[in-house]
């Protein structure tokens, strides 16, 4: 039988996981857009506007109409010469999934602008990890792996080679 102390320590224990999972959860329906130059624009709200349209577009080259309750955001302190990232909050899960899906389409189309899920610190940990074990296996001979999201976790893996 365990003391209310006890059971209270054990309980403490979880917190940090259920932060991670509370906190992946937040940033499910988030995309993060790179490479798209800074607005010109001096007034915040005409920048603003003007970063809503350009991401309108980039969605719309994806065949995804942006809905208007989508928040559209910088991320970090402006700097001459440097383009911050655009972070995307939108409606649904669904709604960033499927833009994550089709992000080929627009990297094809827009040279040097990219598109990335938005990672919680411990998932951009474990997924450099993933990728340091990946270039070491490589440079051990095994040229056929790849990393592939098995239930939304980076794993590496064979290529499928299809005739």
């Amino acid at each position: 039988i365990r003391t209310p102390q006890e059971s209270f320590s054990v309980d403490r224990s979880i917190e940090p996981t259920l932060m991670e999972l509370k906190e992946r959860e937040l940033r499910s329906t988030n995309v993060l857009l790179f490479g798209i130059t800074e607005s010109e624009k001096t007034e915040e709200h005409e920048r603003a506007c003007e970063e809503r349209e350009t991401v309108k577009r980039l969605f719309a080259k994806m065949n995804i109409t942006l809905s208007e309750t989508a928040k559209i955001f910088r991320l970090g302190r402006e700097a001459s010469g440097k383009r911050r990232p655009i972070k995307v909050i939108l409606s649904t899960r669904e709604e960033a999934l499927r833009a994550l899906k089709n992000r080929k389409i627009l990297e094809e189309a827009q040279a040097n602008i990219y598109m990335k899920s938005d990672q919680t610190e411990a998932q951009r940990k474990y997924l450099k990890n993933v990728l340091a074990d990946l270039e070491k296996q490589k440079s051990e001979g095994k040229s056929n792996l790849i990393i592939k999201y098995i239930k939304g976790i980076p794993k590496i893996v064979e290529k499928n080679l299809k005739n």
